[in-house]
C-alpha cells in the first residue's frame, strides 16, 4: 500500500514573517502625523510669521501635526512624520 504525503506543516517562521508584513502594510496606509513637539514648533511658527492664518493655517497643535506636511514651503519625510525642510521664499 502506498503511503499518502503528509500535508506540509506551516513553519513559525512563515507565519511570523506573514504577520509582520501585514502589520507594517497597515503601519503604511494609516495617516500619519508629526509628533506633538513638531506640532508645537510648527504651530508656533505658524503663528509667529503668519498670525496662524495664510499659507500655515493653524488653529491648535492638533492642527499643525496633522496638516504641516502639507503646507507651502514644508518638506516632510516619506512617512510624513518628522519636517526635514522648511522654504522661507
Amino acid at each position: 500500500m502506498a503511503s499518502r504525503p503528509r500535508p506540509r506543516r506551516t513553519s513559525r517562521g512563515h507565519v511570523f514573517l506573514a504577520a509582520l508584513t501585514l502589520l507594517l502594510m497597515i503601519a503604511v496606509s494609516a495617516h500619519a502625523v508629526l509628533s506633538y513637539n513638531e506640532g508645537i514648533a510648527m504651530c508656533d511658527l505658524s503663528q509667529s510669521f503668519f498670525g496662524g492664518t495664510g499659507y500655515w493655517s493653524c488653529t491648535d497643535i492638533a492642527d499643525a501635526q496633522n496638516n504641516a506636511c502639507n503646507w507651502a514651503g514644508v518638506t516632510c519625510d516619506t512617512f510624513d512624520t518628522h519636517v526635514v525642510a522648511l522654504c522661507a521664499s
